[in-house]
């Protein structure tokens, strides 16, 4: 299930067959046992009324026997599809996980994380449960024809009416079905939203309080949980409604079947226990239409989450990172980068194709027309032949090995993205990004990976320990390896402070740390790989002015380092080798801070209107 091969969620279920084929053969066993029973009843009501003992008694004792039998099966039944659920379940999440992990940080940007939390965690039970619901329901819908077949046996008239009835409900549950589950959609999206936004709040909860931004998030949880809430009440009432139609036409329906029962035993057309069984599997017939309409609503589930887990390995809407074969070794990598021609921009797509609606897989026509859009869509990508918001634009310059750079512009300039293009986390889209003059596309993963590190602006820290947190970026960096690192960061003394120091737990995300200690934590876990080229995007955004010159002493005395600073304070990157200012996507100038200062008075006033404010 790795790989380029392609997702099924019956493949997975394939691959436990064994079980697969058991549950189904169980639960058929436990259906039919109870229909079986219905029949010896209705036989054994009809020996009684004949005064026949005997053979009621072996009619009521095969009954007996096929309610046992079909409650062991039942239990069996039960035993595989929890096997099912671990396995099964299992298997897809791992495959998702790891497909997640090759996927392009682009990719990642493009997609709430909620989307991926509900892909992962939730899908592949959702659609597990949907199959058992549709076994369920089809074991159902089986058992009551073979009722209502019976019945048409004892009277034809009965079973005409019953089976005209049923046909004009199940038109009604139809399209009751493909309302409810278009709303239903509406209601999960508006979910996916809430997951996002309460991920959000809980890993910025300190930010929150120290901006005082409660009143308005508030007004922002407001908006998001009142699409919830009014998504969630638009299903709920389209449910009741037709609910309600339902069961006034069923139990209507019902009265006039007794009724109509009564008139057919009094004339002498119907055996008294022919009419009893009638009545006591009167309400079994709504039965029939709810579980025709769960079979749609099953179908549809299976589908929308075979489509959803399936999506995660398409690379035409999730890429994945690839590398190339080109191996340079660490000692002799020297950290010269340059981009030659750069072009990159995100793609102008129709969010239709992207986020689909549950009612196109409710209706089969629908669904085909959806697939066949995406496969244009893919055969446009393919072609290179959809719109995009360019961010980088013909873009060309050299860091030279060792030197210290910085990329400084206005928000959208397009500073963070060639920190992307750099490591490969973004691919370009025309032109090269070179490392000691070979193209990333060509190196291997460990070369660039091994040989670069990050800092973003939000950095993530694990619920581990600092010192585990530091030995993730190199597990055989000794004691004073580590100090260093700390001290580099200007956070070793913070940490000496600690009761338990470096092995003090900082909670998910470092919770217990504040921004300022997260950002120099992750510098220290930088530090600590060693690599040749390290990346700053927005990294000492979160520090106080001392820690802030603490830190930019320290990336000063990284000779032999090649360093790149995006920064949005120009007082962070004063020392820089070089300074290339952006501007919608453009390099407009270049050159020593000082040189900037006295020569370009866009420069000049982005440093102006910093030190003003």
């Amino acid at each position: 299930m790795k790989g380029k091969k392609e997702f099924s969620f019956m493949k997975y279920l394939w691959k436990y067959k064994f079980t697969f084929i058991i549950y189904i053969i169980s639960m058929a066993i436990f259906y039919l046992s109870h229909v079986i029973a219905t029949i010896f009843t209705a036989e054994a009501l009809a020996y009684l009324t004949a005064g026949d003992y005997t053979n009621m008694l072996w009619q009521a004792g095969y009954g007996v026997i096929s309610v046992v039998v079909g409650r062991a099966f039942g239990y069996i039944g039960d035993y595989c599809f929890a096997r099912l659920i671990r396995d099964v379940g299992n298997a897809m999440r791992n495959d998702l996980t790891e497909r997640m992990f090759k996927i392009t940080s682009k990719s990642f940007g493009a997609h709430s994380a909620g989307m991926f939390v509900n892909r992962v965690a939730y899908s592949p039970d959702d659609a597990i449960g949907s199959i058992a619901n549709l076994i369920e329901v089809l074991g159902n819908i089986v058992a009551r024809i073979v009722i209502v077949i019976y019945i048409t046996c004892l009277n034809i008239y009965i079973g005409l009416v019953i089976i005209f009835v049923l046909l004009m409900l199940f038109g009604l549950e139809y399209i009751k079905v493909r309302t409810y589950t278009k709303n239903k959609f509406q209601r999960k999206r508006a979910h996916d939203d809430i997951v996002s936004f309460a991920n959000e709040v809980v890993r910025s909860e300190k930010d929150i309080k120290s901006l005082n931004l409660e009143d308005k998030l508030k007004s922002v949880s407001d908006e998001t949980y009142g699409k919830f809430k009014r998504a969630y009440y638009k299903e709920y009432t389209t449910d009741v409604n037709y609910w309600t139609a339902r069961s006034f036409i069923l139990e209507i329906f019902s009265f006039c079947l007794i009724l109509f029962s009564l008139y057919l035993f009094e004339g002498g057309h119907l055996a008294l226990s022919a009419f009893l069984y009638i009545f006591v599997n009167r309400s079994s017939f709504s039965d029939v239409i709810w579980s025709a309409g769960r079979v749609i609503s099953q179908v549809a589930n299976i589908r929308l989450e075979n489509f959803r887990m399936k999506e995660i390995f398409d690379e035409n809407t999730f890429a994945i990172e690839k590398f190339g074969d080109v191996s340079i070794e660490n000692s002799k990598l020297k950290g010269k980068v340059a981009f030659k021609r750069v072009c990159f921009g995100y793609e102008d797509i129709n969010s239709d194709l992207m986020r689909p609606s549950r009612a196109i897989f409710v209706d089969r026509k629908k669904y085909k027309k959806f697939l066949n859009e995406r496969e244009k869509l893919k055969k446009l990508r393919a072609e290179g032949k959809i719109k995009k918001n360019e961010v980088i634009k013909d873009m060309s310059f050299t860091i030279p090995a060792g030197k210290t750079v910085a990329f400084v512009g206005r928000s959208g300039s397009g500073k963070s993205t060639i920190l992307s293009l750099i490591p490969k986390l973004y691919e370009v889209d025309k032109g090269q990004v070179l490392i000691d003059g070979v193209d990333v596309k060509l190196l291997t993963k460990e070369t660039l990976r091994r040989n670069i590190s990050l800092v973003n602006q939000f950095p993530y820290i694990f619920n581990a320990s600092i010192k585990e947190n530091l030995l993730m970026a190199n597990k055989d960096a000794t004691e004073e390896m580590i100090e260093d690192a700390l001290r580099k960061a200007s956070l070793l003394d913070f940490v000496k402070s600690l009761t338990n120091g470096v092995e003090t737990v900082v909670g998910e995300n470092g919770i217990k740390l504040s921004g300022g200690q997260r950002q120099r934590l992750a510098i220290a876990r930088a530090l600590l790989k060693e690599s040749k080229i390290i990346l700053f995007d927005e990294s000492t955004s979160s520090l106080d002015n001392f820690a802030q010159e603490e830190v930019r002493k320290s990336i000063e005395a990284l000779k032999g380092k090649t360093v790149v600073i995006v920064a949005h304070r120009l007082s962070t990157i004063r020392h820089a080798d070089i300074i290339f200012f952006l501007d919608k996507g453009k390099i407009i100038a270049k050159g020593k801070f000082n040189e900037l200062f006295e020569n370009n008075e866009q420069f000049r006033d982005m440093f102006v209107a910093e030190n003003i404010s």
